[in-house]
C-alpha cells in the first residue's frame, strides 16, 4: 500500500512573475520523474485547513513587502490556525522570494510566526 504524500504549495501570486514561480513549483514537484506525490497549489485565501492538516509538507511563495512577508500569506498564518500550521509543517518549510533584499526579515518574520524562534 504506497500512498502518495501530499505537497500543499501556498503561493502569494500577485504579478505574472510570481505566478510563474508557483507554477514552476508545482510543475517540477509533478515531473513524470518524480514518484508518489501529489500536488496542490493553492493562494493564501483559497488555502482551507483541512488542506493543511492533510499535507506532508507545505511549500510557502510570498513576495517581499518592506522586509516582511505579504499580507495574503500572514492572513493565512491567521486565518487556517497556527496550531494546524505548526504541526503540519514540523518545522520544514521554503519560501520563494522574488527579491533577495530583506529576505533574512522575512525569514525571521514567517519563522516568528511559526514560534521557532
Amino acid at each position: 500500500m504506497n500512498q502518495n504524500k501530499q505537497l500543499l504549495i501556498v503561493s502569494n501570486t500577485p504579478s505574472p512573475n510570481t505566478q510563474t514561480l508557483a507554477d514552476a513549483a508545482a510543475r517540477g514537484a509533478s515531473h513524470s520523474d518524480i514518484k508518489g506525490i501529489t500536488v496542490k497549489l493553492r493562494t493564501p485565501f483559497e488555502t482551507t485547513a483541512d488542506d493543511v492538516i492533510n499535507s506532508d509538507a507545505i511549500l510557502m511563495g510570498t513576495t517581499e513587502n518592506f522586509g516582511y512577508m505579504s499580507g495574503a500569506l500572514k492572513d493565512f498564518f491567521e486565518a487556517k490556525s497556527l496550531q494546524a500550521l505548526s504541526d503540519s509543517l514540523q518545522a520544514q518549510y521554503q519560501t520563494q522570494n522574488q527579491h533577495e533584499q530583506d529576505e533574512f526579515d522575512a525569514m525571521a518574520a514567517l519563522m516568528d510566526e511559526l514560534e521557532l524562534l
